[in-house]
């Protein structure tokens, strides 16, 4: 495991897809804080309100790293190599998935540094209350580790590489869109403001009930679908409201050892060509 673990961060080192992942997730964090610090005279920002943006964009990013870092090896016969010279499939896999989970922090890194270097002096300090930091990093973290479990999945087990980005990456945005769905429904009011015009005043306000607001175990079905997904999880993590912080973890550590475990029991059986 451990020759393995060295090939592939050398291989990482030098793979032109981790450093354009790396650079974008770096100008992403300096959009954000130019952002926040134009706005600042005008109105009331924070800088809690960036911190954890990357939840949202790592999926995609993991998506097209994991993709292209595991078709490389297949398209190079590298893993066909790894397996002749005597290696494991489970230490291959497991070392692929270790090193894609490392990659995706390290990208994590390049965003949360930034913010903090540059938004701390130009924004203000963080406000939010330190045991809410902590749960949504460590959440980040599973949640980080979740995606690339699913990518690695798909990646060790189809050989072809295009296919393997198409696939990963168009799930990556179709299951971000729909988290984003949930997530609208479930943030719809549960009333709203009707206008009503009168003789006696210009108008009257009555509070409506909204039929699109989710009420009982419909709701509650939507909510532990959007806790499960790791896109819903980003969503959440991105705004720092998250309802359930200290269960989306849970969810994230079981999606990495279901993924995981069928991951490695797909590979043991696939015919490496």
């Amino acid at each position: 495991m451990r020759k393995l673990l060295s090939a592939n961060f050398a291989r990482l080192k030098k793979s032109k897809v981790f450093w354009l992942c790396m650079g974008f997730m770096f100008f992403f964090a300096l959009f954000r804080v130019w952002n926040q610090y134009r706005d600042k005279a005008e109105f009331s920002v924070s800088l809690n309100e960036s911190l954890f943006n990357h939840a949202i964009m790592i999926g995609i990013l993991c998506a097209v790293f994991v993709s292209l870092f595991v078709g490389t090896e297949y398209s190079d016969g590298t893993i066909r190599n790894k397996l002749v010279i005597g290696h494991s499939r489970t230490s291959v896999y497991l070392s692929n998935l270790i090193t894609s989970i490392a990659a995706a922090l390290l990208m994590v890194a390049a965003y949360t540094l930034p913010i903090l270097a540059l938004g701390i002096p130009l924004i203000g300090s963080l406000t939010a209350p330190a045991p809410l930091i902590a749960a949504t990093a460590l959440g980040c973290i599973l949640m980080t580790a979740a995606f690339c479990s699913l990518c690695m999945l798909l990646g060790m087990n189809c050989q072809t590489k295009a296919t393997v980005a198409v696939i990963t990456i168009l799930a990556s945005f179709v299951l971000l869109m729909a988290a984003s769905l949930i997530a609208a429904r479930l943030d719809a009011p549960e009333y709203y403001s009707n206008y009503v015009i009168t003789e006696e005043s210009p108008s009257v306000t009555e509070e409506m009930p909204n039929p699109d607001y989710l009420r009982g175990t419909k709701r509650l079905v939507y909510e532990t679908i959007l806790d499960i997904l790791p896109t819903g999880q980003g969503i959440q993590y991105a705004s720092m409201q998250g309802a359930h912080l200290w269960q989306m973890p849970l969810y994230s550590a079981g999606i990495i050892l279901i993924s995981t475990g069928a991951g490695i029991a797909i590979f043991r059986k696939k015919d490496i060509k």
